[in-house]
């Protein structure tokens, strides 16, 4: 969630209930709370916002990760075809 709403991840703080995260963050610029829960299906992050939809329609980018060695990439897909990628 940090690469994706452009966050330190210092900021984020997780707990996992069964399969699911729940993730948190306050925004320092104005001190807002930020909830999400996410879900993992294998290297894909299906994620929500707390009281939302699940980000997993056709217009929703697709979200992934590639982990190799010491390097996590996180890959947004946008439904354009263009991609972010962050590590």
């Amino acid at each position: 969630m940090a690469s994706i709403m452009g966050q330190p991840p210092k900021i984020i703080t997780s707990i996992k209930k069964g399969n699911l995260y729940y993730v948190s963050y306050i925004r320092k610029s104005d001190r807002k709370k930020f909830d999400y829960k996410i879900k993992f299906e294998g290297n894909k992050i299906i994620w929500s916002n707390i009281d939302g939809r699940w980000r997993d329609s056709h217009y929703d980018e697709k979200i992934s990760f590639i982990e190799n060695s010491n390097k996590l990439s996180i890959i947004q897909t946008f439904s354009d075809g263009s991609q972010d990628i962050q590590e």
